[in-house]
């Protein structure tokens, strides 16, 4: 049987995080489990050994529990990791997160519902929305955004999609618009220069 491909899981890369990656990395298992067919459960426990690794061999076979399935050995290994899940320092992390200079509105979006996964927010569409009007880097959305106070998530996402796409059109016009004042600035120096040198007399000969 030719297995698929997927990572292992690295318990030690970034132990602060290492309980919301390892809800990630199961979720991401479960979705090629489905991918691909694979149902039996002593198969997908045998895969879910396999592809996480060593480091996660290693603690597996300490723990108690484990039972013969996948749905047994998951939970096992999801008791070990996701109580190190830190929600405080998770909602830190989330709250720093700042829209980078080369990224869209929607690009910043897709990042904090990543770090917002595992912050346990009651109300996370709100948080993010918060969340963009602090971090994003459009003054116009954010004034757009206080005076919209029932503004969702959704429609700010759509109102960045607008400012983005304005400020990309007059950046072309404006752009353009240079150019070509330029090249008029340029050909009127070009033809006074002309004129210039056709008006300057004549030396008369000295002999």
């Amino acid at each position: 049987m030719n297995l698929p491909q997927f990572e292992r899981f690295s318990v030690h890369d970034e132990p602060t995080t290492v309980g919301s990656r390892w809800t990630k990395y199961v979720k991401r298992l479960d979705n090629l489990f489905t991918a691909f067919a694979i149902t039996d459960a002593k198969q997908q426990r045998t895969l879910l050994l396999h592809y996480a690794g060593l480091e996660v061999c290693d603690i597996f076979e300490s723990l108690p529990d484990t039972g013969e399935s996948y749905v047994t050995a998951k939970s096992a290994l999801e008791k070990h990791f996701c109580p190190q899940v830190n929600v405080e320092y998770e909602r830190f992390g989330f709250r720093q997160c700042k829209q980078n200079e080369s990224e869209t509105v929607d690009q910043y979006c897709r990042r904090l519902k990543q770090l917002s996964s595992s912050c346990d927010f009651v109300n996370r569409d709100s948080e993010i929305k918060s969340q963009i009007i602090l971090g994003c880097h459009s003054q116009k959305l954010r004034r757009h955004a206080l005076r919209e106070p029932q503004l969702t998530l959704e429609k700010l996402l759509g109102a960045a999609r607008v400012f983005e796409q304005a400020d990309r059109h007059a950046s072309v016009i404006e752009g353009t618009t240079s150019v070509q004042a330029m090249n008029i600035r340029s050909s009127k120096a070009y033809q006074y220069q002309r004129q210039q040198h056709s008006t300057v007399p004549l030396p008369t000969s000295v002999f």
